[in-house]
This record gives C-alpha cells, structure tokens and sequence, in this order.
C-alpha cells in the first residue's frame, strides 16, 4: 500500500523492520496496543505490537518501519510516551476485538518522526542553548562537539520548545552572550532520555553536524532579566 495524506504515519528509528504474524499475543502486553498481527523489531530484538486494524499501509523499504494509521491522531506526549488516540474505526464494529485499547502508546526513543500529510508533528526541532564564542570556535571546525558540560556527560544537551525557557532560567540566568541554536533531528543520534524532573530530554550521541542546524538567533535578556524567546515550533 501506498503513503495517504489522511494517514497519521509513524517512521520508527533506523534499523527497524517490519514482522507480521497472526494469532500471537504481544511480547508488551501492558502497552495495550493490539490486536497483535503486526509488530515492529528492533534491532536489539525488542518486538512492539501496533493496532493491525487501524493500518492502511506500512513499508520498511527505507532502513527503518514506516507506518500510516487511518483513524488515530496524535494527542501528544502523555508521561513520556508518545500517544496516539483511536477517533474513528476502519472496520465494521463486529468485527473488532471488544478487547481493543483507544489510545497506542510509544516511547519517544522508538520513534524518529510522527507526520500527518506533509506536516511534521513531532519532533519538529530541538535547541541547543550555548555561548556565542564557544559556538562561533567551534563552528570554524565545521562541527560542534558540545560545551564543556556537554563533553563531561558524553552527550550534547537539547531541549525541545516547552523545555528550553526552563533550560534558559536555570543554567544560563542573566547571561547576555548566548545563541540559541535549532537543530533538525533526522538522521542524528539523537535519544531521548530521562533528566531534569523525570521529564525526557532529546541527547545527541555524537557530533553536531553544521547542515543540522536550521538557524541560530541571540538570545537577548529583557529588561525583567528573563531571556528573550522567539516563536519556537
């Protein structure tokens, strides 16, 4: 089956591929994503059940499972899982488990990007807050390796829209030479991981390539002493 602008796809992590299987109970019972039929593997071998009925078409032609579901929207992240909402079935009533769950649950490090038509709807971007002679250094190099906080954890730190304007109050308070950086993920090793408040924080595993980067704004201070922001996806 082909890609439909009404579907709500789902690309899974590179390395991913597709398994279809009947009358098998899912290996993750607890994620309620059934019926199981079709699932996505992992190259660690971690088996994922999806909603089989609310599948209009699926391919893993590309280095990674691409899947569209018809009738189910993206409502968000929900307790640091990606969730998807079940709004209208594809098969007659009769025909459905009574069993099945509304609502698919993801973990955000499964998933590189989730698409409805041509608009992504997550992730769109992620920033990287850093002082403006630090990235301007390194940006000679043709990479950015990360601060010096960066390199003592052994990853680069990002945050996405909701989390920056709190990354900026407490690690950069009042400091007036910083840049906000916005970087597109794909193809960047980017996991997301538990940090700051139980919440999950986008940590690229590797350098920043500069063609990554969408743009790079000052990050003024206001006269409230809070950092100035613009309009963030």
């Amino acid at each position: 089956m082909s890609p439909s602008d009404k579907a709500t796809t789902v690309e899974f992590a590179h390395g991913t591929r597709l398994h279809l299987e009947t009358d098998r109970q899912s290996d993750l019972l607890i994620l309620r994503n059934g019926p199981p039929g079709t699932f996505v593997v992992f190259a660690s071998g971690l088996r994922v059940s999806l909603p089989t009925d609310q599948i209009v078409w699926a391919d893993d032609q590309a280095g990674r499972a691409r899947v569209g579901f018809g009738g189910m929207r993206f409502i968000g992240c929900e307790q640091g899982r990606l969730a998807f909402q079940r709004v209208s079935e594809l098969h007659p009533e009769d025909s459905l488990s009574p069993e099945r769950s509304h609502v698919m649950t993801l973990a955000p490090e499964w998933v590189a990007a989730v698409i409805a038509g041509e608009r992504r709807l997550w992730p769109t971007v992620v920033y990287k807050i850093v002082s403006e002679g630090l990235w301007r250094e390194r940006e000679l190099s043709g990479g950015f390796t990360g601060s010096p906080v960066d390199e003592r954890d052994g990853f680069i730190h990002f945050s996405t829209a909701a989390q920056v304007h709190d990354t900026a109050a407490r690690h950069f308070p009042g400091a007036s030479d910083l840049l906000l950086v916005a970087v597109v993920v794909d193809g960047l090793d980017v996991r997301w991981e538990l940090s700051r408040g139980g919440d999950l924080f986008p940590h690229l595993y590797g350098e920043l390539p500069l063609g990554a980067v969408l743009w790079t704004r000052p990050l003024l201070v206001g006269a409230d002493g809070r950092h100035v922001f613009p309009d963030l996806a």
